[in-house]
């Protein structure tokens, strides 16, 4: 009788791992400096705005600007909140030890398992539970704990912008024509110089002096001047342009919310509760929080750990 073979002890096939990218300098730079650009712009926003427009509304107490300046105050400070819970909250990372026996996919880059919904960073270098992409602007990934912040931090900026470039039309069109008439009765004045050094002009033609024709006389016109204006028109411009993107991205990030969505899933593979819960998965349990920037997410999964 030929002897039994001995059982060969199975071994889990071999994994493969990618090299992981290797980060650049330049992305680097961008994680610090596209959020140095932003908080500057609200910054310098909030500044033109209160200067030229936020203290005269105060002050004459109209009835619906003074509604809009209210709402302006509130959203930027918001808008502020919102940038700095996303840029500073963690992501969310997923926690290898209680993963290891619920499922079998691992990350090809880092080797860490990998549930449904989880992407791998190159940037970070690490997997990320329900990642939407990484954000220069917050320099961090968007992910589970920190998704509310960044779609707050868009709805928010949109109407901060969009109160901004109503506050600030009317100061920048009367700045506009200010600067243009100062610039024409300064060239007017030129003018009725030289008809005085050239008397003669006077005599053959009966001409009336331009200056008479204006009451005030004219402002001198500065470099300090042309920059106000240019301060006050390129404020405006840009906070409409960035109120139409924002309202863009707002409009795009609410269509994933309300379908339970990311940037980075497949549209085939649905995760949709009802547009109620997918409101809840993303912003929290608590309808009365969800336009707030606090931390109010669903408890997190056995294996989703917060950093």
């Amino acid at each position: 009788m030929e002897p039994v073979p001995q059982l060969l002890e199975q071994q889990p096939p071999p994994v493969f791992r990618r090299k992981p990218r290797k980060i650049g300098c330049c992305e680097r730079t961008l994680d610090i400096l596209c959020p140095s650009i932003l908080f500057s712009f609200v910054v310098w926003e909030f500044v033109t705005a209160t200067r030229y427009a936020l203290v005269s509304t105060f002050v004459q107490f109209s009835g619906f600007m003074l509604y809009v300046v209210c709402l302006y105050l509130m959203s930027t400070v918001l808008t502020l909140v919102s940038f700095f819970r996303a840029a500073f909250t963690e992501p969310g990372t997923v926690d290898t030890k209680s993963l290891v026996s619920l499922t079998p996919v691992t990350c090809v880059f880092c080797g860490s398992p990998k549930p449904a919904r989880t992407h791998h960073c190159s940037v970070c270098g690490k997997c990320r539970p329900r990642m939407d992409h990484h954000c220069v602007f917050v320099g961090t990934c968007v992910a589970k704990r920190n998704y509310k912040f960044f779609l707050l931090l868009l709805v928010w900026g949109a109407v901060a912008c969009f109160c901004h470039t109503v506050l600030m039309w009317q100061p920048a069109f009367d700045s506009i024509l200010r600067f243009m008439r100062d610039a024409t009765l300064a060239q007017l004045s030129h003018f009725n110089q030289f008809l005085d050094d050239n008397p003669i002009l006077l005599m053959m033609f009966p001409l009336t002096r331009p200056a008479e024709l204006f009451a005030s006389p004219p402002e001198p016109v500065t470099i300090s001047a042309f920059l106000g204006v240019v301060n006050v028109c390129a404020s405006v411009s840009l906070s409409f342009l960035v109120c139409l993107a924002l309202m863009c991205f707002s409009t795009f990030h609410m269509y994933l919310t309300l379908t339970n969505q990311t940037t980075l899933q497949s549209s085939r593979i649905s995760y949709s509760v009802g547009w109620f819960g997918n409101i809840k998965d993303a912003l929290g349990p608590t309808p009365l929080l969800w336009l707030v920037p606090v931390l109010d997410v669903p408890p997190a999964a056995p294996h989703l750990k917060a950093g």
